[in-house]
Parts: structure tokens; sequence; C-alpha cells
């Protein structure tokens, strides 16, 4: 991995490469960093402490109310197989809190790595997705899903490196072992987008992206971190 420094350079590089005919393609490797939501407004805060035991806080989770205010998940719940039941989820992120009272055991932990300096965006899309529904904590969009995970914590997130794309990379195959046709993997990780200053989903570096379509071919379905960017790949950026 060549590392250019200067952007506009490494974008004439790339530019001057694609007209060798011995390069079949060329593109600058990206930042990467995790999808972590950035500058959004803080509820009240609840401290562990001012409660003797957790309360249910399902009434709170706007999100799974009707639209336009959520998605419909209670209403999904009332459909059969709304609840997630016999489906097995994935998710690829930095690290998790994998005893969480809130969670069932994960069917597969692919990697956990101890030293993350943060389990809180992790455990945050654990909880959306597959939290249990027992009358306490919050309550999972697809509570029933078997819920498996990847972590990982390479390099410096402001520095692409060789070891991040490999672990997501790593973290994909690994997925594709244990999910079947129908089954979830879901990647919480984005990269810088072609104009260097929005990030977008990591399916559009053609590294990632080929595992991506093996899993897809697998039928798998994929779901990819995408808005923090405010990306559109309809911008003449993407070709």
């Amino acid at each position: 991995l060549n590392m250019i420094p200067d952007a506009l350079r490494a974008s004439l590089l790339v530019k001057d490469l694609s007209f060798d005919p011995n390069i079949q393609h060329a593109y600058y490797a990206p930042l990467a960093k995790p999808a972590l939501a950035e500058d959004v407004d803080q509820h009240e805060k609840m401290e562990v402490g001012d409660y003797v035991s957790t309360p249910d806080f399902e009434e709170r989770q706007n999100y799974l109310k009707a639209a336009p205010v959520g998605v419909g998940a209670i209403t999904a719940w009332e459909i059969p197989g709304g609840t997630g039941k016999n489906v097995k989820v994935i998710d690829i992120e930095t690290c998790f809190q994998d005893t969480h009272e809130d969670f069932e055991r994960p069917f597969w932990i692919g990697n956990n790595p101890n030293d993350c300096s943060s389990t809180d965006h992790g455990t945050a899309v654990w909880g959306q997705i597959a939290a249990k529904r027992d009358g306490k904590g919050v309550t999972g969009i697809a509570h029933e899903a078997d819920f498996g995970i990847y972590g990982f914590s390479e390099g410096d997130w402001e520095d692409v490196n060789d070891q991040y794309i490999a672990s997501i990379n790593r973290g994909i195959q690994g997925a594709m072992r244990e999910l079947e046709r129908g089954d979830v993997l879901v990647i919480e990780q984005q990269m810088v987008g072609p104009d260097l200053k929005k990030y977008t989903a990591v399916e559009y570096w053609p590294h990632i992206f080929e595992q991506l379509k093996a899993a897809t071919d697998q039928g798998i379905i994929c779901v990819q971190a995408a808005g923090n960017g405010n990306s559109s790949f309809d911008d003449p950026s993407y070709e």
C-alpha cells in the first residue's frame, strides 16, 4: 500500500495510471472510520445508579413506532416472521459488550478485541437490532433474531492501513461461513468516498465490493452504513 499524504497528488497519480494500458483499474485507498453517530441531540442522561433494577424503556423507543415517527416495528411483530425469528444477523463493528444484560449470548463470536477503547457503538447497534423483549431495558427491532458479532480494532482510525481493510474482509468471510440465504450481514464501518471529503458505503472500494458480492451471490442480505457522509451515489464523482 503506497501512502501518498497529499489528496490532490494522489488523485492526479490515479488519473495518470488509468491511461496505462497495463493497468486494469487504479484507485486510492480510503480513509477509514467507525460509523459513529456524530452531533446528535442528547436526551436526558440516565445513570445506572439511579435504579435498583433496569426499567422497561420500550415506550421511549420512538423508532419502533409507525411511520413517519419510526420504522413500524411494533406492527411488524404481529406478522409471522416480523420479530426476526429463525433469522441470523452478524454485525461487523469495532467491538461489543457481549455480556450486556439485555442480550442473549451471541450465536457466533468471530472476534471481539479486549483492548477496544469503546464498546458503546457496537453495543447500541446490537440493542437496536436484537435486544431481548423481556420487560426491561430496550427492545430490538428483530428481538427474536440470532445475533453474531465480529469486532476488530486495527491501527489509527484516521489513517487507512492494510490491517483495517483485511479485518473487514475477514469479518465478511467469517460471516459467510455462518450465514445462510435470507440471513443478514451488517457492516458498521465507513470510508471516505471519491471526493475525499464525505464518508460513504464500504462497497465503493473494489477490494471490499468483491467480498460483499460473494456474500450477496450466496443470498445474504448485506446492510452498510452510508448516511453519515450525506453522499449521493448519483453524484458524477462516483462514475
